[in-house]
């Protein structure tokens, strides 16, 4: 896999409130767990129970499911040890922070356009409710953010569905 180039603007992890590191810590470790045939989902389950929204582990694995599932290209989802954040994250914690601040669905679907057919960015729409929903209940909320320029998406062409997703370093 090639390097990703990290933008010195970009975000850092350290610098996201603890409900978007969550969010972002469980989908690194979906996906490793993903890339290494492991099975993350005892870690998973029991940090999302430690910070009061146990119902937000099973909407992020069905959440993860469709990405991996229908993405119609590879996904810059950095490994858990990488401190700074690829604008494909960006989206997905754009999309769960325009679903708790009652947005349009046409905004939740603008952040995942990038990498998701139509017809997944609508089943999407459950699991986002859900994770999303796990998360405001337990008060930790996502910040809202401004899509991400498609341009930002990068491209791969791998023809194994395992290569669509995943840490590029």
């Amino acid at each position: 896999m090639e390097s990703t180039e990290h933008p010195s603007d970009a975000e850092e992890l350290k610098d996201l409130p603890f409900s978007e590191q969550l969010v972002l810590w469980g989908v690194r470790l979906w996906v490793q767990g993903l890339k290494n045939e492991t099975n993350m989902q005892s870690q998973l389950r029991t940090a999302f129970k430690l910070a009061g929204a146990p119902e937000g582990h099973p909407a992020l694995d069905d959440l993860m499911t469709v990405i991996t599932v229908s993405a119609d290209q590879g996904i810059d989802i950095r490994c858990t040890k990488c401190p700074s954040i690829s604008p494909n994250e960006l989206r997905i914690l754009g999309a769960l922070a325009a679903w708790q601040h009652e947005k349009d669905d046409s905004l939740i679907n603008l952040f995942l356009a990038a990498w998701l057919p139509s017809t997944a960015r609508r089943v999407a729409q459950t699991p986002i409710a859900q994770l999303g929903g796990a998360l405001r209940a337990a008060k930790l909320v996502l910040r809202e953010r401004k899509p991400v320029k498609f341009e930002a998406a990068r491209h791969f062409n791998e023809a194994r569905i395992e290569d669509r997703v995943g840490p590029l370093h």
